[in-house]
């Protein structure tokens, strides 16, 4: 999992998007760690895939990702759903990724509680810095 872009490299962007990004996907454990991994190496691929407009291919499987119970997981399907789709998002989207996967699943006054944290760590994380 972890030799994924080097691997895409090699294919070339059709093949890539035709024969790897697929048969990742169909092979993909439900193991925590080979889903980390591979979230995290999704978030590579855009470039190699030949460009942004052919990243819509990996944004129902990090979604996916982003949903499941491990945290670490969920978080780096998250970032890496931003970053995928940080060139064609709007920021409300983003917005609605990050909480889902940071929103806690608790009884509603506590939900409610949290949400405002949630929100000033959101935007503490994407101030530009400097």
């Amino acid at each position: 999992m972890k030799n994924i872009c080097t691997c895409a490299k090699a294919a070339g962007p059709s093949a890539t998007r035709t024969s790897l990004v697929p048969l990742l996907l169909q092979h993909a454990d439900d193991e925590d760690e080979v889903l980390f991994c591979l979230a995290k190496q999704l978030a590579e691929l855009p470039p190699l895939l030949g460009g942004v407009e052919f990243a819509t291919i990996l944004i129902d499987p990090l979604e996916r990702m982003a949903s499941v119970e491990e945290t670490v997981v969920r978080n780096q399907a998250v970032e890496s759903l931003i970053h995928v789709r940080v060139g064609t998002a709007t920021l409300p989207l983003l917005l609605l990724y990050w909480y889902r996967a940071h929103a806690p699943a608790e009884s509603p006054p506590s939900h409610q509680k949290n949400r405002c944290s949630v929100r000033s760590t959101w935007v503490t994380r994407t101030r530009p810095s400097g």
